[in-house]
């Protein structure tokens, strides 16, 4: 999936390790941003904010579960600003996956019909909630029954099948606190975890909702490095703000965060 932004296509990003500098006291300023907002479809959930000014160059990228756009800022120590979809949250909605099957109509003998099966499995492992591993079970067993009932070319019985998987997928919700911890960056997931110091972490909210910030320096033999993660909820889909850079770069990446917006 290629993500798009309104006026522009914007290529993948990936996650960044970030988060920062001292915390501020104060909420991210809401001063005007230097670009003005764009629209980034990096999963079924929009979101919506101004880029980093000129000097800053989006580049592509997909890691460490992380779907978005970065921003590299020229001639610096690579100092760089990221937004995207923490795909491993998205990746366990499948009702457009299952919706897919059901407008398949007649044609359920057809490679397309395999293929849109294949997507429409439900992830078990390590399930985020107990609501998520009882939906994942119950539509998984509903699309079992139905490839059997297609090999019996029983179609009526498969649509059936179909629609209980519908109806199973559609009571998944994720919930900010069901998944932040898990997402969360940890310096053990970095190849030197002593080169990172932990400098706080808050609560604060995003375009209305709640948000967490938590801040890192990495220190590295070419000197200082601030390291701030923005992270916040929408529609069932959590998207990561990351930065890492010079002290003086942290007030482009509040204004980034400061912007975001979700289309409904």
């Amino acid at each position: 999936m290629h993500p798009v932004a309104t006026g522009c296509t914007v290529v993948l990003l990936a996650g960044l390790a970030l988060g920062c500098d001292k915390p501020a006291s104060a909420p991210f300023s809401a001063s005007p941003s230097p670009q003005a907002p764009q629209t980034f479809n990096f999963a079924a959930q929009p979101i919506v904010f101004a880029p980093p000014p000129a000097g800053w160059e989006p580049e592509g990228e997909l890691s460490r579960g992380i779907r978005g756009v970065r921003y590299v800022k020229r001639k610096s120590v690579g100092e760089a600003i990221g937004v995207g979809n923490y795909y491993d949250v998205s990746r366990r909605l499948r009702r457009v996956e299952i919706a897919r099957l059901l407008t398949v109509n007649s044609d359920y003998e057809s490679a397309a019909f395999d293929h849109a099966v294949r997507e429409a499995w439900c992830y078990t492992a390590e399930p985020y909630s107990d609501l998520e591993a009882e939906v994942a079970a119950n539509v998984n067993a509903a699309l079992n029954r139905a490839v059997v009932a297609r090999r019996h070319r029983d179609y009526e019985t498969l649509r059936g099948e179909l629609a209980v998987a519908q109806q199973e997928a559609d009571r998944v919700h994720f919930t900010f606190d069901d998944v932040i911890e898990r997402a969360l960056f940890s310096p053990q997931s970095a190849s030197d975890p002593s080169l990172y110091h932990f400098v706080g972490r808050r609560d604060i909210r995003i375009a209305g909702l709640p948000a967490v910030v938590v801040d890192y320096t990495l220190e590295l033999p070419e000197g200082r490095r601030y390291l701030r993660k923005a992270y916040v909820m929408f529609n069932d889909h959590l998207f990561v703000a990351e930065f890492i850079g010079l002290q003086q770069s942290l007030a482009v990446f509040d204004h980034v965060v400061a912007s975001i917006s979700f289309p409904p």
